[in-house]
C-alpha cells in the first residue's frame, strides 16, 4: 500500500466522488477507478457503494477511511520536519472585490512573514467554492450565499 493510493481512497471518500477527487489530485478518472480497486482487492472488501451520484463509504470502507486519515497526517507531519516547506497561502475572492481590498492585508503578511508566497485567485461566488473544495484555495472571501455544506463559513460582515 502506498501513499498515493491512501490520498486517492480518502479524497474519493471525502468528496463522495471519484472524479471529483480525480480532478483534485490531478488524474485521470480511470486512474483514480483502478487505485480505489486495487485497495479495495488488497483488503478483499468492497469499499465504497457505488451509485448514480457517487459514492458512499462501506462500514469497512469507514474504518479504512480512519486509519489512512492517521497514516496520511502523521506522513504530512513527517514530511514537514524533514523538508523544509514552502511557505503559501492561497487565497481567493470574487472579481468585484478583487486583490484592492486585500492590499493591506497582504503588506502586513510580506512584512511579518517574507518568505511567504501568496497566490489570489479571484472568480464567482460558485468558482471560488469549488475551488475551496478542490483543495486549490485555502481561504476564501466572497459575497453571496452560505449554503455549502462542505465549506466551513465565517461571516466577517453585512453587505
Amino acid at each position: 500500500m502506498d501513499i498515493e493510493n491512501m490520498k486517492a481512497f480518502v479524497s474519493v471518500a471525502e468528496l463522495r466522488s471519484i472524479s471529483a477527487a480525480a480532478m483534485k489530485l490531478n488524474h485521470l478518472q480511470s486512474n483514480m477507478t483502478a487505485k480505489i480497486k486495487k485497495i479495495e482487492m488488497y483488503y478483499n472488501q468492497e469499499l465504497f457503494i457505488r451509485n448514480s451520484k457517487g459514492v458512499k463509504l462501506t462500514k469497512q470502507g469507514e474504518k479504512l477511511y480512519h486509519q489512512f486519515k492517521k497514516i496520511l497526517h502523521l506522513w504530512e507531519e513527517t514530511e514537514n520536519k524533514m523538508k523544509k516547506q514552502d511557505e503559501k497561502l492561497r487565497i481567493g475572492t470574487m472579481i468585484s472585490v478583487g486583490g484592492t481590498e486585500f492590499s493591506s492585508a497582504l503588506n502586513k503578511l510580506y512584512n511579518t512573514y517574507a518568505d511567504l508566497a501568496v497566490t489570489l485567485k479571484t472568480g464567482s461566488t460558485e468558482y471560488i467554492e469549488n475551488q475551496v473544495l478542490l483543495g486549490q484555495i485555502d481561504v476564501a472571501y466572497t459575497i453571496g450565499s452560505l449554503n455549502n455544506k462542505k465549506i466551513r463559513y465565517k461571516e466577517v460582515g453585512v453587505e
